[in-house]
Order: C-alpha cells, then structure tokens, then sequence
C-alpha cells in the first residue's frame, strides 16, 4: 500500500484531471476561433459574390434593353427601306410618264407650228 493519503490521490487526480479540461477547452476556444474567422471571410465573400452578382445582372438587363431596342431600330429601318423603295418606283413612273407626255405635246407643238 502506499503512503500517500487518499484524498491527496483524488485531488491530484482533479487537479490533473482540471488542467486536462483547461487544455481542452483552450484547445477548442482556439478552434472555434480560427473557424469563426475562415467563416466571417467565407461571409465577405458570399457578400461580395451577391454584389457583384447584381451588377452583372443590371448589366445583363440593360444591354438586353439596348439588344431589343436595336432590332427594333432595325425592324424600323427595314420597313422605312421597303416603303422608300416603294416611294421611289412610283415616283420614277410617275417622272416616265410626265416625260412621255412632255415629249408628245413636243411632238404635238412643233407638227402645229410646221403646218
């Protein structure tokens, strides 16, 4: 048997058993800590992500706008290209015929003034 008293046994045992616990508690606090500083740095950049993220998408919107309005624009041109192309047949018809009518009276005024 040993010399030593128990209680000195149990109270060495909770002093170790104490530090043990301290240990590990620093150990975790530690953990928790290096976790909570990676997690607020994974929070930034969710952060950064969803404002970079609506940028991008008013980007998106607005260059659609620009992409509609420009085939609209062209839509527009087109028809305004056919329409003048009809504008300018008729006038040229209507010029032909004007000239053919100037040159019969021509004809009609100088047969007049040879006879």
């Amino acid at each position: 048997m040993s010399n030593t008293p128990d209680w000195f046994s149990a109270a060495v045992a909770v002093v170790a058993l104490g530090g043990s616990m301290g240990g590990i508690y620093a150990t975790t606090t530690s953990k928790v800590s290096v976790i909570e500083s990676k997690l607020n740095f994974a929070v930034g950049l969710i952060e950064k992500n969803a404002e970079y993220d609506g940028i991008v998408t008013e980007d998106f919107f607005e260059l659609k706008e620009r992409v509609i309005r420009t085939e609209t624009g062209l839509d527009f041109l087109a028809k305004g290209q056919a329409e003048l192309a009809i504008s300018i047949k008729e006038l040229t018809r209507q010029l032909q015929m004007m000239n053919n009518l100037l040159i019969g009276k021509r004809m009609e005024m100088d047969h007049a003034n040879k006879t």
